[in-house]
């Protein structure tokens, strides 16, 4: 007949003791477990625990700069461009951003709520990247009319 005792449990598993605590080998997971079933059972499961990191104000103030802009935000900008080259109206961005905060639909209500404001650098930034798109796409169009 073959025992298993508990030194050859020990030799084949970790360390066995009663002030240890079994972690998580998942990347990111902070899960920690006092008997080695836990662990198995944890993993089996799937279910981690991440700990988001930690992100400074400044972090955080940079995140929402580079956020993606908001279908309506998208809208009223692409109009503002698109009649700068229907009227010849050059939209400068102060006028704009400053066009944003009192801008009101036809119900009497504000367009855009105070966290959909855009700054000047913003609104200088889609008219560029609006600019080069449209000039690619003329060039493009111009090229393939020249055939």
């Amino acid at each position: 007949m073959f025992s298993v005792t508990t030194a050859d449990i020990t030799e084949v598993g970790e360390d066995v003791s009663p002030n240890k605590l079994y972690e998580c080998p998942e990347e990111g997971c902070t899960a920690a477990f006092a008997r080695n079933g836990q662990l198995i059972n944890h993993i089996a499961n799937g279910k981690h625990q991440r700990r988001p990191e930690r992100h400074s104000m400044p972090d955080y103030a940079m995140q929402m700069y580079h956020s993606k802009l908001a279908p309506v935000q998208i809208r009223y900008l692409t109009d503002k461009f698109d009649q700068r080259l229907k009227e010849k109206i050059r939209w400068k961005p102060e006028e704009v951003a400053a066009e944003m905060q009192q801008k009101k639909r036809s119900d009497g209500k504000f367009l855009f709520s105070s966290a959909e404001f855009l700054k000047t650098g913003q609104i200088r930034s889609f008219f560029s990247r609006l600019k080069n798109i449209r000039g690619k796409l003329g060039a493009v169009q111009e090229i393939g009319r020249g055939r």
